[in-house]
Protein backbone atom coordinates (compact mmCIF):
# COMPACT_ATOMS: atom_id res chain seq x y z
CA UNK A 1 0.00 0.00 0.00
CA UNK A 2 1.36 3.25 -1.24
CA UNK A 3 1.97 7.02 0.37
CA UNK A 4 -0.92 6.20 2.78
CA UNK A 5 -0.44 7.55 6.49
CA UNK A 6 -1.89 7.38 9.79
CA UNK A 7 -3.77 10.04 12.04
CA UNK A 8 -5.81 10.09 15.41
CA UNK A 9 -9.29 10.81 14.20
CA UNK A 10 -11.83 12.98 16.51
CA UNK A 11 -15.77 13.04 15.62
CA UNK A 12 -16.56 15.48 14.72
CA UNK A 13 -20.71 16.62 14.40
CA UNK A 14 -21.45 16.19 10.88
CA UNK A 15 -24.89 15.03 8.61
CA UNK A 16 -22.41 12.41 7.76
CA UNK A 17 -22.82 11.02 10.88
CA UNK A 18 -25.46 8.88 10.65
CA UNK A 19 -23.41 7.25 7.39
CA UNK A 20 -19.95 6.93 9.34
CA UNK A 21 -21.55 4.98 12.52
CA UNK A 22 -23.26 2.16 9.81
CA UNK A 23 -21.40 -1.13 10.22
CA UNK A 24 -19.24 -1.52 6.56
CA UNK A 25 -18.11 -4.38 4.80
CA UNK A 26 -14.58 -4.54 3.95
CA UNK A 27 -13.81 -3.20 1.12
CA UNK A 28 -10.99 -2.09 -1.02
CA UNK A 29 -11.27 1.32 -2.76
CA UNK A 30 -8.40 2.29 -5.06
CA UNK A 31 -7.91 5.54 -6.48
CA UNK A 32 -4.67 5.57 -8.96
CA UNK A 33 -1.48 5.35 -6.47
CA UNK A 34 -3.64 5.84 -3.15
CA UNK A 35 -5.69 3.17 -1.28
CA UNK A 36 -7.61 3.10 1.53
CA UNK A 37 -9.15 -0.15 3.11
CA UNK A 38 -12.40 0.69 4.92
CA UNK A 39 -12.97 -1.30 8.20
CA UNK A 40 -15.74 -3.76 9.06
CA UNK A 41 -16.81 -1.96 11.90
CA UNK A 42 -16.26 2.29 12.01
CA UNK A 43 -16.71 3.13 15.74
CA UNK A 44 -19.31 5.54 16.69
CA UNK A 45 -17.46 8.07 18.57
CA UNK A 46 -13.75 7.64 18.19
CA UNK A 47 -11.15 5.90 16.08
CA UNK A 48 -7.54 6.43 16.89
CA UNK A 49 -5.58 4.57 13.68
CA UNK A 50 -7.95 5.26 10.65
CA UNK A 51 -5.90 5.34 7.32
CA UNK A 52 -6.47 8.75 4.99
CA UNK A 53 -6.61 9.24 1.29
CA UNK A 54 -4.94 12.27 0.61
CA UNK A 55 -7.69 14.56 0.45
CA UNK A 56 -7.77 14.62 -2.97
CA UNK A 57 -8.78 10.76 -3.65
CA UNK A 58 -11.10 10.65 -0.85
CA UNK A 59 -13.00 13.24 -3.05
CA UNK A 60 -12.64 11.24 -6.30
CA UNK A 61 -14.21 8.44 -3.98
CA UNK A 62 -17.00 9.60 -2.30
CA UNK A 63 -17.73 11.71 -6.35
CA UNK A 64 -17.52 7.97 -7.77
CA UNK A 65 -19.90 6.59 -4.79
CA UNK A 66 -22.09 9.60 -5.12
CA UNK A 67 -22.88 9.47 -9.45
CA UNK A 68 -23.68 5.35 -8.72
CA UNK A 69 -26.33 6.41 -5.91
CA UNK A 70 -27.93 8.76 -8.43
CA UNK A 71 -27.40 6.17 -11.18
CA UNK A 72 -29.66 3.79 -8.98
CA UNK A 73 -31.96 6.39 -8.10
CA UNK A 74 -32.91 6.99 -11.62
CA UNK A 75 -33.01 3.62 -12.94
CA UNK A 76 -35.92 3.52 -9.70
CA UNK A 77 -37.71 6.22 -10.63
CA UNK A 78 -37.47 5.51 -14.41
CA UNK A 79 -39.59 2.16 -13.86
CA UNK A 80 -43.22 2.49 -15.48
CA UNK A 81 -45.66 3.22 -12.92
CA UNK A 82 -48.34 0.75 -11.33
CA UNK A 83 -51.84 0.11 -12.19
CA UNK A 84 -54.18 1.25 -9.70
CA UNK A 85 -56.97 -2.10 -8.91
CA UNK A 86 -59.83 -2.56 -7.10
CA UNK A 87 -62.83 -5.76 -6.67
CA UNK A 88 -66.10 -5.76 -6.24
CA UNK A 89 -67.66 -8.47 -5.47
CA UNK A 90 -71.26 -8.75 -6.78
CA UNK A 91 -72.10 -12.65 -7.13
CA UNK A 92 -74.62 -13.32 -5.35
CA UNK A 93 -74.44 -16.67 -4.59
CA UNK A 94 -70.59 -17.23 -3.70
CA UNK A 95 -69.47 -17.05 -0.58
CA UNK A 96 -66.41 -14.17 0.45
CA UNK A 97 -63.38 -14.76 -2.13
CA UNK A 98 -59.52 -14.38 -2.02
CA UNK A 99 -58.36 -12.65 -5.23
CA UNK A 100 -54.56 -14.14 -6.57
CA UNK A 101 -52.65 -11.76 -9.01
CA UNK A 102 -50.54 -13.67 -11.01
CA UNK A 103 -50.80 -17.05 -8.47
CA UNK A 104 -50.14 -14.87 -5.44
CA UNK A 105 -53.02 -13.89 -3.24
CA UNK A 106 -53.29 -9.69 -2.79
CA UNK A 107 -56.87 -9.42 -1.31
CA UNK A 108 -58.91 -12.10 1.17
CA UNK A 109 -61.86 -12.81 2.68
CA UNK A 110 -63.77 -10.35 0.35
CA UNK A 111 -67.64 -10.24 0.95
CA UNK A 112 -70.57 -10.33 -1.38
CA UNK A 113 -71.95 -6.66 -2.07
CA UNK A 114 -68.65 -5.57 -0.90
CA UNK A 115 -65.63 -3.22 -2.77
CA UNK A 116 -62.38 -2.93 -1.95
CA UNK A 117 -59.93 -0.19 -1.88
CA UNK A 118 -57.71 0.62 -4.61
CA UNK A 119 -54.16 -1.37 -4.36
CA UNK A 120 -50.96 -0.86 -6.90
CA UNK A 121 -50.43 -3.65 -8.40
CA UNK A 122 -47.89 -3.56 -11.42
CA UNK A 123 -48.46 -3.01 -15.00
CA UNK A 124 -48.49 -5.50 -17.81
CA UNK A 125 -50.33 -8.60 -18.26
CA UNK A 126 -52.15 -9.55 -15.30
CA UNK A 127 -53.49 -12.77 -14.45
CA UNK A 128 -56.70 -12.34 -12.09
CA UNK A 129 -57.93 -15.29 -10.03
CA UNK A 130 -61.34 -16.13 -7.73
CA UNK A 131 -60.70 -18.28 -5.09
CA UNK A 132 -63.55 -19.09 -2.20
CA UNK A 133 -61.73 -17.45 0.79
CA UNK A 134 -59.05 -19.69 2.54
CA UNK A 135 -59.64 -22.21 -0.09
CA UNK A 136 -57.96 -23.76 -3.37
CA UNK A 137 -61.46 -23.53 -4.78
CA UNK A 138 -61.22 -21.41 -8.17
CA UNK A 139 -64.32 -19.82 -9.36
CA UNK A 140 -63.49 -17.41 -11.96
CA UNK A 141 -59.82 -16.45 -13.58
CA UNK A 142 -59.59 -13.54 -16.41
CA UNK A 143 -56.00 -12.55 -18.61
CA UNK A 144 -56.09 -8.39 -18.43
CA UNK A 145 -53.55 -5.97 -19.63
CA UNK A 146 -52.95 -3.04 -17.36
CA UNK A 147 -52.08 0.52 -18.25
CA UNK A 148 -49.68 2.15 -16.02
CA UNK A 149 -50.93 5.10 -14.01
CA UNK A 150 -54.32 4.04 -14.72
CA UNK A 151 -57.11 2.76 -12.59
CA UNK A 152 -59.46 -0.22 -13.12
CA UNK A 153 -62.28 -2.01 -11.09
CA UNK A 154 -62.69 -5.50 -11.42
CA UNK A 155 -66.09 -6.77 -11.06
CA UNK A 156 -66.88 -10.56 -10.14
CA UNK A 157 -70.27 -11.04 -11.24
CA UNK A 158 -72.60 -13.64 -12.20
CA UNK A 159 -73.95 -17.32 -10.19
CA UNK A 160 -70.73 -19.26 -8.77
CA UNK A 161 -73.08 -22.57 -9.08
CA UNK A 162 -75.14 -23.64 -11.81
CA UNK A 163 -77.56 -21.42 -12.96
CA UNK A 164 -76.59 -18.81 -15.75
CA UNK A 165 -75.22 -16.11 -16.32
CA UNK A 166 -72.03 -18.26 -14.81
CA UNK A 167 -69.43 -15.97 -12.77
CA UNK A 168 -67.37 -14.23 -14.57
CA UNK A 169 -64.61 -10.94 -13.87
CA UNK A 170 -65.39 -7.75 -15.53
CA UNK A 171 -63.00 -5.62 -16.19
CA UNK A 172 -63.79 -1.53 -15.89
CA UNK A 173 -61.01 0.86 -16.73
CA UNK A 174 -62.16 4.18 -14.66
CA UNK A 175 -61.55 6.57 -16.89
CA UNK A 176 -62.42 9.99 -15.21
CA UNK A 177 -63.96 13.25 -17.26
CA UNK A 178 -61.74 16.22 -16.43
CA UNK A 179 -64.24 18.30 -16.80
CA UNK A 180 -64.85 19.53 -12.64
CA UNK A 181 -68.22 21.63 -13.16
CA UNK A 182 -70.82 18.44 -13.18
CA UNK A 183 -71.19 15.52 -11.38
CA UNK A 184 -71.01 11.76 -12.67
CA UNK A 185 -72.46 8.47 -12.92
CA UNK A 186 -71.60 4.99 -14.23
CA UNK A 187 -74.44 2.82 -14.31
CA UNK A 188 -73.56 -1.35 -13.89
CA UNK A 189 -75.60 -4.21 -14.92
CA UNK A 190 -74.37 -6.86 -12.27
CA UNK A 191 -77.41 -8.47 -11.43
CA UNK A 192 -77.85 -11.85 -13.00
CA UNK A 193 -81.31 -12.32 -11.97
CA UNK A 194 -82.61 -9.08 -13.62
CA UNK A 195 -83.20 -8.83 -17.43
CA UNK A 196 -82.26 -5.93 -19.52
CA UNK A 197 -82.79 -3.11 -17.99
CA UNK A 198 -83.41 0.67 -18.38
CA UNK A 199 -82.26 3.44 -16.29
CA UNK A 200 -83.76 6.55 -15.17
CA UNK A 201 -81.78 9.73 -13.25
CA UNK A 202 -83.48 12.76 -12.20
CA UNK A 203 -84.72 14.05 -8.91
CA UNK A 204 -85.90 11.99 -6.01
CA UNK A 205 -89.18 9.84 -6.35
CA UNK A 206 -89.95 12.03 -9.86
CA UNK A 207 -92.44 9.95 -11.79
CA UNK A 208 -91.49 7.83 -14.61
CA UNK A 209 -94.33 8.35 -16.47
CA UNK A 210 -93.60 10.50 -19.89
CA UNK A 211 -90.10 10.67 -19.37
CA UNK A 212 -87.33 9.52 -21.26
CA UNK A 213 -84.83 7.35 -19.72
CA UNK A 214 -81.17 8.24 -19.70
CA UNK A 215 -80.12 4.36 -20.92
CA UNK A 216 -82.28 1.74 -22.24
CA UNK A 217 -81.73 -1.68 -22.66
CA UNK A 218 -78.55 -2.32 -20.61
CA UNK A 219 -78.05 -5.81 -20.57
CA UNK A 220 -76.16 -7.47 -17.98
CA UNK A 221 -72.30 -7.33 -17.73
CA UNK A 222 -72.37 -3.53 -19.44
CA UNK A 223 -71.79 -0.48 -18.06
CA UNK A 224 -73.00 2.92 -19.48
CA UNK A 225 -69.67 5.16 -18.78
CA UNK A 226 -69.56 8.32 -16.96
CA UNK A 227 -72.97 10.30 -17.35
CA UNK A 228 -72.34 14.05 -15.98
CA UNK A 229 -75.75 15.20 -14.01
CA UNK A 230 -76.07 18.50 -12.11
CA UNK A 231 -74.19 18.50 -8.63
CA UNK A 232 -75.38 19.96 -5.72
CA UNK A 233 -78.38 18.90 -7.28
CA UNK A 234 -80.87 15.98 -4.94
CA UNK A 235 -81.41 13.03 -7.92
CA UNK A 236 -81.83 9.79 -7.91
CA UNK A 237 -81.24 6.30 -9.90
CA UNK A 238 -84.24 4.44 -11.05
CA UNK A 239 -84.14 0.61 -12.55
CA UNK A 240 -86.74 -0.77 -14.31
CA UNK A 241 -87.26 -3.78 -16.73
CA UNK A 242 -86.75 -2.75 -20.09
CA UNK A 243 -90.16 -1.00 -22.02
CA UNK A 244 -91.67 -0.46 -18.40
CA UNK A 245 -92.29 1.78 -15.92
CA UNK A 246 -92.42 -0.88 -12.88
CA UNK A 247 -89.05 0.42 -10.56
CA UNK A 248 -86.96 -2.86 -9.47
CA UNK A 249 -84.86 -0.76 -7.84
CA UNK A 250 -83.81 2.68 -6.59
CA UNK A 251 -80.72 4.31 -5.37
CA UNK A 252 -81.87 6.98 -2.72
CA UNK A 253 -81.68 10.55 -3.02
CA UNK A 254 -78.10 11.24 -4.11
CA UNK A 255 -76.29 14.70 -4.54
CA UNK A 256 -73.10 14.80 -6.20
CA UNK A 257 -70.21 17.41 -5.38
CA UNK A 258 -68.91 18.96 -8.57
CA UNK A 259 -66.32 17.01 -10.18
CA UNK A 260 -67.51 14.25 -7.92
CA UNK A 261 -67.61 10.42 -9.86
CA UNK A 262 -69.42 7.37 -8.39
CA UNK A 263 -70.33 3.99 -10.07
CA UNK A 264 -73.85 2.95 -8.67
CA UNK A 265 -73.37 -1.38 -9.27
CA UNK A 266 -77.21 -3.38 -9.77
CA UNK A 267 -76.77 -5.99 -7.65
CA UNK A 268 -79.43 -9.32 -6.65
CA UNK A 269 -80.15 -9.99 -3.31
CA UNK A 270 -78.06 -12.28 -1.60
CA UNK A 271 -78.36 -16.00 -2.62
CA UNK A 272 -79.86 -14.92 -6.00
CA UNK A 273 -83.21 -13.60 -5.98
CA UNK A 274 -85.16 -10.07 -5.92
CA UNK A 275 -85.17 -7.98 -4.02
CA UNK A 276 -82.30 -5.88 -6.55
CA UNK A 277 -80.27 -3.28 -5.20
CA UNK A 278 -77.71 -0.81 -5.87
CA UNK A 279 -73.64 -0.84 -4.58
CA UNK A 280 -72.37 2.80 -4.65
CA UNK A 281 -68.47 3.76 -4.67
CA UNK A 282 -67.06 6.81 -4.89
CA UNK A 283 -64.35 6.92 -7.69
CA UNK A 284 -63.24 10.63 -7.12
Amino acid sequence: MKSCFTVPVKPVPSPLGNFLNRKLHPKLLTGGERTLLLPLQWPRFQYPNLIFLEKRKMKLAIAKLAAASLMLVGLTFGQAPSARVRVVHASPDAPAVDIYIDGAVALDGIPFDTATDYVPVPAGQRIFQVFVAGTQTKVAEVNVSLAGGASFTVVAAGFAGTKTPGLRLLLLQDILPQDMASGYIRVLHAAPSAPAVDVYVGAPFQTLRNRTAALTNVPFGVNSGYLAVPANTGLMARVTPTGTRTIAIQSGRLSLPMGSAFTVIAVDNPGGTDPFDFLIIQDR
